[in-house]
Formats: C-alpha cells, structure tokens, sequence
C-alpha cells in the first residue's frame, strides 16, 4: 500500500504513461493502414469503389485511436497540473508534455 502522494502519483503515471504512448503509435499505425489499403488498391489497378467499405471503416477507426490518444493526451496534462498543484512536481521521467498543451490533430473523413 502506497504510503505517500508521490507513491500515488508514480503508480498512476506507471499505468497512464504506456497507455499515452502506445495510443500514439497505434495512431500513427492506424493512419499507415490508410494509406497502405489505398495504395494496395492503386498497385491491383481496381477502381476506386473495391475495398471503399473497409477503407471507410479503417478510417472510422483510426478517427477513434486518434481521438483516444489525444485524450490520453489531456489526462496526462491534467494529472501533471494536479501533481504540480499538490506540490509534488513532475519525475524524472516525466518532464512537461508541451504537446498536450497543444490542440489536438483531427481526422476528417471525406465522402
């Protein structure tokens, strides 16, 4: 059992902190899927309606990683102010995530 507010606080950074970062990569992954259907679909020569379902779909699920690593995003901004708030600072391994800070990235679905 946790006997200190820092214990709390790394304990939760320890969970949240890979969840931020796999949430981006699995982002970043989702939006090469994209681009990987759309090109596979250009090199087989098929006309532009072949695999549009599934290329909706994946662009509907990536639209959801991007927004939950951008949620993520903002949970950690908001815990680093509340560990600030409580005295407690940031870690070692936790400096200031300026991109938090930042608006998020969004994806527009065309058609």
């Amino acid at each position: 059992m946790p006997k200190t507010r820092r214990e709390v606080a790394q304990r939760v950074a320890a969970i949240i902190r890979p969840i931020e970062a796999q949430s981006q990569s699995l982002s970043a992954e989702a939006g090469r899927s994209i681009a990987a259907l759309i090109e596979a679909r250009q090199q087989a020569r098929l006309p532009a309606h072949v695999g549009a379902q599934a290329l909706a779909r994946t662009t509907e699920a990536a639209q959801h990683l991007v927004l939950a690593a951008n949620c993520f995003a903002e949970v950690h901004r908001e815990l680093a102010g509340l560990a600030e708030d409580l005295g407690l600072g940031f870690g070692p391994d936790c400096p200031p995530n300026e991109g938090a800070e930042k608006p998020g990235l969004k994806v527009v679905a065309i058609g």
